[in-house]
């Protein structure tokens, strides 16, 4: 099973969607565990943006880089040491519009990536996955 936590703080209180400022090259931090596989391992490792939370098959798409942070300081204290980011830039999104994310990855327990969040989570996970370009 593969798990994400999304790092979205404003002023230390986390919000959702997240506010970003337009026209600026922003990098976006995602926290990914698998069960089985170390995150370093994962493949595919892409991400989808989008403003329909259920149009995603044509959506922008970039890849995530991987790289390690020995420490840190994640949602409620959890220290988590590996990470996957994308860097966008902001102008790319339509100011005022929420933009929503599903990140892929892959692990070789499954023959697909897996889509996180994916149609079937609740709107408000939808939500916590989305920014705000301003």
């Amino acid at each position: 099973m593969v798990t994400c936590a999304w790092i979205p703080f404003r002023n230390g209180i986390l919000t959702s969607p997240f506010l970003v400022p337009a026209n600026t090259n922003l990098k976006i931090w995602f926290g990914i565990s698998d069960d089985k596989t170390y995150p370093f391992l994962l493949t595919y490792n892409k991400v989808r943006f989008s403003t329909d939370t259920f149009g995603f098959a044509n959506a922008l798409e970039t890849t995530l880089q991987t790289t390690f942070v020995p420490h840190f300081e994640g949602l409620f204290g959890a220290q988590l040491p590996f990470f996957h980011y994308a860097t966008i830039y902001t102008g790319n999104f339509k100011p005022n519009d929420i933009d929503y994310m599903r990140i892929y990855v892959q692990d070789s327990d499954h023959p697909a990536p897996t889509e996180i969040p994916d149609d079937g989570s609740l709107s408000h996970i939808k939500l916590y996955a989305s920014f705000l370009a301003q």
